[in-house]
Protein backbone atom coordinates (compact mmCIF):
# COMPACT_ATOMS: atom_id res chain seq x y z
CA UNK A 1 0.00 0.00 0.00
CA UNK A 2 1.43 3.23 -0.78
CA UNK A 3 1.05 6.76 0.25
CA UNK A 4 -2.29 8.14 0.15
CA UNK A 5 -3.39 11.33 -1.69
CA UNK A 6 -3.67 13.23 1.48
CA UNK A 7 -0.50 12.08 2.31
CA UNK A 8 1.23 12.62 -1.16
CA UNK A 9 -0.67 16.13 -0.46
CA UNK A 10 1.03 16.81 2.78
CA UNK A 11 4.51 16.27 1.90
CA UNK A 12 4.17 18.50 -1.14
CA UNK A 13 2.55 21.54 0.76
CA UNK A 14 5.31 20.56 3.59
CA UNK A 15 8.15 20.75 1.29
CA UNK A 16 6.48 23.58 -0.70
CA UNK A 17 6.71 25.88 2.57
CA UNK A 18 10.25 25.14 3.43
CA UNK A 19 11.64 25.44 0.02
CA UNK A 20 9.93 29.08 -0.37
CA UNK A 21 11.51 29.89 2.95
CA UNK A 22 15.01 28.62 1.97
CA UNK A 23 15.03 30.25 -1.10
CA UNK A 24 14.39 33.30 0.86
CA UNK A 25 17.10 32.80 3.51
CA UNK A 26 19.98 31.57 0.22
CA UNK A 27 18.85 34.90 -1.78
CA UNK A 28 19.21 37.11 1.35
CA UNK A 29 22.83 35.31 1.56
CA UNK A 30 23.93 35.55 -1.96
CA UNK A 31 23.02 39.27 -2.20
CA UNK A 32 25.20 39.97 0.80
CA UNK A 33 28.04 38.05 -0.63
CA UNK A 34 27.25 40.36 -4.03
CA UNK A 35 27.13 43.34 -2.07
CA UNK A 36 30.47 42.57 0.12
CA UNK A 37 32.25 40.92 -2.63
CA UNK A 38 33.93 42.38 -5.39
CA UNK A 39 32.57 40.94 -8.94
CA UNK A 40 35.54 38.29 -9.98
CA UNK A 41 36.85 34.46 -8.91
CA UNK A 42 35.89 35.49 -4.72
CA UNK A 43 32.31 36.27 -5.58
CA UNK A 44 31.91 33.43 -8.10
CA UNK A 45 33.25 30.90 -5.56
CA UNK A 46 31.43 32.15 -2.47
CA UNK A 47 28.38 31.84 -4.76
CA UNK A 48 29.20 28.36 -5.25
CA UNK A 49 29.86 27.26 -1.73
CA UNK A 50 26.20 28.94 -1.04
CA UNK A 51 25.20 26.99 -4.24
CA UNK A 52 26.07 23.32 -2.83
CA UNK A 53 24.86 24.42 0.83
CA UNK A 54 21.63 25.23 -0.84
CA UNK A 55 21.13 21.76 -2.60
CA UNK A 56 21.74 20.03 0.75
CA UNK A 57 19.62 22.13 2.81
CA UNK A 58 17.07 21.52 -0.51
CA UNK A 59 17.51 17.59 -0.67
CA UNK A 60 17.43 17.49 2.77
CA UNK A 61 14.17 19.08 2.98
CA UNK A 62 12.61 17.04 -0.06
CA UNK A 63 13.45 14.05 2.02
CA UNK A 64 12.17 14.82 5.11
CA UNK A 65 9.00 16.20 3.85
CA UNK A 66 8.19 12.50 2.15
CA UNK A 67 9.02 10.59 4.80
CA UNK A 68 7.39 12.77 7.27
CA UNK A 69 4.05 11.76 5.56
CA UNK A 70 4.67 8.27 4.98
CA UNK A 71 5.69 8.25 8.95
CA UNK A 72 2.47 10.09 9.60
CA UNK A 73 0.41 7.51 8.08
CA UNK A 74 2.03 4.70 10.19
CA UNK A 75 3.42 3.05 6.66
CA UNK A 76 6.95 2.33 5.25
CA UNK A 77 7.77 3.66 1.35
CA UNK A 78 7.46 0.70 -1.05
CA UNK A 79 10.42 -0.51 -2.98
CA UNK A 80 8.44 1.59 -6.62
CA UNK A 81 7.87 4.52 -3.83
CA UNK A 82 11.79 4.44 -2.82
CA UNK A 83 12.37 4.45 -6.06
CA UNK A 84 10.61 7.48 -7.36
CA UNK A 85 12.21 9.31 -4.33
CA UNK A 86 15.65 8.84 -5.15
CA UNK A 87 14.72 9.75 -8.88
CA UNK A 88 13.13 12.72 -7.55
CA UNK A 89 16.40 13.19 -5.34
CA UNK A 90 18.87 12.74 -8.36
CA UNK A 91 16.43 15.83 -10.48
CA UNK A 92 16.94 17.85 -7.68
CA UNK A 93 20.18 18.19 -8.32
CA UNK A 94 19.69 19.53 -12.11
CA UNK A 95 19.15 23.37 -12.58
CA UNK A 96 20.14 26.04 -9.68
CA UNK A 97 19.14 27.76 -6.99
CA UNK A 98 16.84 31.30 -7.93
CA UNK A 99 18.82 34.01 -7.81
CA UNK A 100 22.42 33.04 -7.56
CA UNK A 101 24.55 32.87 -10.31
CA UNK A 102 26.52 30.28 -10.61
CA UNK A 103 26.84 28.79 -13.91
CA UNK A 104 29.30 27.25 -15.19
CA UNK A 105 30.39 25.03 -12.56
CA UNK A 106 33.79 24.16 -12.51
CA UNK A 107 34.97 20.98 -12.19
CA UNK A 108 35.57 20.76 -8.36
CA UNK A 109 32.61 22.46 -7.58
CA UNK A 110 30.70 19.87 -9.63
CA UNK A 111 32.51 16.85 -8.32
CA UNK A 112 31.37 18.21 -4.70
CA UNK A 113 27.58 18.21 -6.16
CA UNK A 114 28.31 14.76 -7.19
CA UNK A 115 29.43 13.49 -3.22
CA UNK A 116 26.46 15.73 -1.94
CA UNK A 117 23.96 13.46 -4.12
CA UNK A 118 25.64 10.58 -3.30
CA UNK A 119 25.37 11.58 0.16
CA UNK A 120 21.37 12.25 -0.19
CA UNK A 121 20.26 9.04 -1.56
CA UNK A 122 22.58 7.26 0.82
CA UNK A 123 20.61 9.00 3.63
CA UNK A 124 17.47 8.47 2.56
CA UNK A 125 17.88 4.87 2.01
CA UNK A 126 19.01 5.17 5.78
CA UNK A 127 16.08 6.68 6.66
CA UNK A 128 13.49 4.40 5.41
CA UNK A 129 15.78 1.36 7.00
CA UNK A 130 15.06 2.63 9.74
CA UNK A 131 11.17 3.30 9.38
CA UNK A 132 11.69 -0.12 8.50
CA UNK A 133 13.08 -1.57 11.58
CA UNK A 134 10.82 0.96 13.63
CA UNK A 135 7.67 -0.91 11.91
CA UNK A 136 8.89 -4.24 12.69
CA UNK A 137 9.64 -3.43 16.10
CA UNK A 138 6.40 -2.21 16.84
CA UNK A 139 4.34 -4.72 15.73
CA UNK A 140 6.18 -7.41 18.19
CA UNK A 141 3.96 -8.74 21.08
CA UNK A 142 4.30 -10.63 23.52
CA UNK A 143 1.95 -12.18 26.13
CA UNK A 144 2.55 -13.43 29.29
CA UNK A 145 0.35 -15.68 32.06
CA UNK A 146 0.67 -15.11 35.69
CA UNK A 147 -1.76 -17.23 37.47
CA UNK A 148 -5.21 -16.44 36.13
CA UNK A 149 -4.57 -13.31 34.47
CA UNK A 150 -3.08 -13.27 31.28
CA UNK A 151 -2.49 -10.07 28.25
CA UNK A 152 -0.20 -8.35 26.39
CA UNK A 153 3.19 -7.21 28.08
CA UNK A 154 4.60 -3.42 27.16
CA UNK A 155 8.61 -3.53 26.62
CA UNK A 156 10.82 -0.34 26.64
CA UNK A 157 11.02 3.21 28.11
CA UNK A 158 8.07 4.79 29.30
CA UNK A 159 6.41 1.41 30.21
CA UNK A 160 3.21 2.57 31.92
CA UNK A 161 2.16 -0.49 33.44
CA UNK A 162 2.03 -1.19 37.05
CA UNK A 163 2.40 -4.36 38.99
CA UNK A 164 0.83 -4.55 42.47
CA UNK A 165 1.74 -7.21 45.10
CA UNK A 166 -0.64 -7.62 47.69
CA UNK A 167 0.36 -6.37 51.38
CA UNK A 168 0.95 -10.53 52.68
CA UNK A 169 3.92 -10.77 49.48
CA UNK A 170 5.07 -7.29 50.52
CA UNK A 171 5.77 -8.60 53.76
CA UNK A 172 7.59 -11.99 52.73
CA UNK A 173 10.22 -10.20 51.07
Amino acid sequence: MGLSFEGQRLAQIKFGEAVTQLNKEFKKRAQAIIDKTPDGLGQKTALRQLYVEWLKKYSETFIDSWLESWQLAGIVPTNYELEQLHEKVAGGFFGGPPGIPVHPLPPLTVQRIRVLEADMHNRLDKKVLEMKLQSQRSQTAYTTNIANNYGAVQQGSGNTQEIKISDETKSRS
